[in-house]
């Protein structure tokens, strides 16, 4: 069986619900020093190192209400275990390695796997402007061999 939830809601509770998501999904402690957009998206720069300003990063959208029609919010944030395993790599990487993200949202696993020295990167993901934030951050950063 299936069970269906339609909700109505207003423009306060998008906004109130807006303000729990990026809650939940952002990082309190990163504050844009830039204002950044991706496809007329406003996006915040993530990255997987706070104090340090030579760490990998990746773009996640700023808001859901920015986002257009089709896109996935749950695509551009950067979710915990894609923190874990950008971590993992960024510790045992073998430069040697091809590395594959599937689904890889806003790609921060792939960015680091790529600025640290992979020596093939490929970051796949079914949502068009996830692949965006993955394809302006690896621009932004010289990751010219991100596929």
């Amino acid at each position: 069986k299936r069970l269906s939830v339609n909700i109505m809601l207003g423009l306060g509770d998008m906004k109130r619900l807006n303000s729990l998501l990026l809650f939940i999904f952002s990082n309190a402690a990163i504050r844009p020093s830039q204002a950044w957009t991706v496809s007329g998206v406003s996006v915040k720069k993530v990255p997987l190192q706070r104090n340090n300003a030579d760490s990998p990063w990746c773009f996640a959208a700023a808001s859901i209400i920015d986002l257009n029609q089709g896109d996935n919010f749950l695509a551009t944030q950067v979710w915990p275990s894609a923190r874990m395993a950008a971590a993992a790599l960024q510790q045992h990487l073998n430069p040697k390695w091809t590395v594959c993200e599937f689904g890889c949202g806003p790609g921060l696993p792939s960015l680091t796997a790529a600025k640290i020295g992979a020596s093939r990167t490929i970051a796949t993901d079914l949502d068009t402007f996830a692949l965006k934030l993955v394809q302006e951050a690896a621009a932004l950063q010289g990751l010219d061999s991100l596929e």
